[in-house]
């Protein structure tokens, strides 16, 4: 008998791919939380010394942090570390997420690599948007909990915070300088997929459609990581600064976002939006390029039981 031979119609080309579209935004789901999990183990030590360094009263060096905070063990490098664990893994995988599903059905492509580099950055940009709603929540309770020293304090640990602010005030507790956090994700996310993408296609040249190697894709990741931060950190410093301040209200220092600019200038000076920025630039290129990893093992996984 003659088996019947299989012929691929454009009708059946248009269907995979409408098929393939709408799983894409999942499956970047899935690996942003596998991205996320990466991230936090190689970078939140770094995380744990900026946040102290840029809501410091004094003027202290990295390598004055480091010591201060080594003198409580080494776990106090991963102090905060529970929300992020939860929460950054989230965050990722809803930034992904958002990022997957604005570039397929906004820009009706299956892969960024089909897009250019300026409707990548608008992807990241949008994605950004969303993704705040997850990242406010997740740093507020971070950076909170990463302002005590020592095994004291008011919280003992991130899900303590969590619970003690819901309490207090509502679920609008968990959003305190959710401005903040717009005001630096929208740009930021822009400017991190368009240079991951950017630094992918000089690596891939002429085929847009080739793998990289596990360093390559290191060193894409830890590029996007660094163009995030060298581009925001003025911004981050102010959300740091707002995010920290008094839960209650009525109690805070900064009244709002131009506020705690003029604040910070007039206390600091410009050099006071630059605080804290050498640990998070040593951090940001190797948990970045960890989080990339993470993200294409997730999508090799993927491809392999969904091809």
């Amino acid at each position: 008998l003659c088996k019947e031979k299989k012929i691929n119609t454009p009708f059946k080309q248009k269907m995979t791919k409408s098929a393939e579209s709408k799983k894409r935004p999942f499956k970047d789901f899935l690996a942003g939380y596998m991205g996320g999990i990466f991230i936090v183990g190689v970078g939140h030590p770094f995380d744990t010394l900026k946040v102290r360094m840029q809501t410091s009263q004094e003027n202290v060096n990295i390598f004055q942090m480091i010591k201060r905070t080594a003198r409580h063990g080494p776990l106090e490098f991963y102090k905060g570390a529970a929300s992020p664990l939860i929460g950054v893994s989230a965050r990722h995988a809803v930034l992904l997420f958002c990022y997957g599903s604005i570039y397929t059905h906004l820009f009706h492509a299956n892969s960024p690599s089909e897009l250019p580099l300026n409707k990548v950055f608008m992807s990241g940009a949008l994605a950004g948007i969303g993704n705040a709603m997850v990242e406010g929540p997740v740093d507020l309770l971070k950076a909170k909990v990463q302002m005590q020293f020592g095994k004291g304090g008011q919280y003992s640990g991130s899900i303590d915070c969590g619970r003690h602010l819901v309490r207090q005030y509502g679920l609008r507790g968990l959003y305190q300088a959710q401005i903040a956090v717009w005001a630096r994700n929208i740009p930021a996310n822009g400017v991190y997929f368009c240079t991951y993408e950017f630094f992918k296609r000089f690596f891939q040249g002429e085929d847009r459609s080739a793998r990289l190697s596990e360093w390559q894709t290191f060193i894409c990741g830890g590029m996007a990581g660094l163009f995030y931060w060298i581009g925001c950190y003025p911004l981050d410093v102010v959300k740091s600064a707002m995010q920290t301040d008094h839960s209650d209200p009525t109690k805070r220092q900064y009244r709002s976002f131009p506020d705690c600019v003029r604040q910070i200038y007039q206390k600091k000076g410009l050099g006071g939006f630059t605080r804290g920025i050498t640990p998070c630039l040593l951090r940001s290129f190797p948990a970045n390029g960890a989080a990339f990893i993470g993200i294409e093992l997730a999508w090799k996984i993927m491809d392999f039981f969904d091809p």
